[in-house]
């Protein structure tokens, strides 16, 4: 993928082969938007590589071109961000891919399968519409080992060994 700095670089390039010259105040321009962009994206609740969950089931309608994608697009959906954008309409925007992703065959007999993780669609939603996914921390363990704890037998001195339970 390419980054935002090579798109810029590019840019500032051609600039220089169409004008025949370096010039300096392109480049300065083309700095003041790298400037921009990293105080937008700074401000992004969240970061690339993150795990966020959907907040509420999105009301989609027949006609949209997520209601194939209905069973899965639900409440509590786990997610990870592949990208960060912004739009003036709708603020900040997350390029996610769902890890619940599935679909259901129905040839040569019916069946659930999941999608793998290179196979999943992407899809650029409203940043409000997710939370940072916070997962569950492990159980205990369901009964500690304890160590077994040597006695001496009182009589003839000899050490016993037992386990405590």
């Amino acid at each position: 993928m390419v980054s935002h700095d090579d798109i810029l670089e590019e840019v500032a390039k051609f600039f220089e082969k169409m004008s025949g010259s370096n010039s300096q105040a392109l480049r300065w321009e083309l700095k003041r938007l790298r400037e921009y962009r990293d105080g937008l994206f700074g401000e992004h609740p969240f970061k690339v590589g993150d795990k966020v969950k959907l907040n509420h089931t999105p009301d989609l309608k027949p006609t949209s071109g997520w209601y194939g994608h209905r069973h899965y697009l639900t409440k509590d959906a786990i997610a990870t961000v592949h990208g960060l954008d912004w739009s003036r309409n709708k603020g900040f925007l997350a390029d996610v891919t769902f890890d619940g992703e599935w679909y259901q065959r129905t040839y040569p007999k019916k069946r659930v399968e999941m999608v793998a993780e290179k196979d999943r669609g992407h899809f650029i939603m409203p940043a409000f519409w997710f939370d940072k996914y916070e997962p569950l921390p492990p159980p205990p363990p369901l009964r500690p080992k304890i160590p077994p704890i040597k006695n001496r037998c009182h009589s003839c001195g000899q050490d016993i060994w037992e386990s405590k339970l």
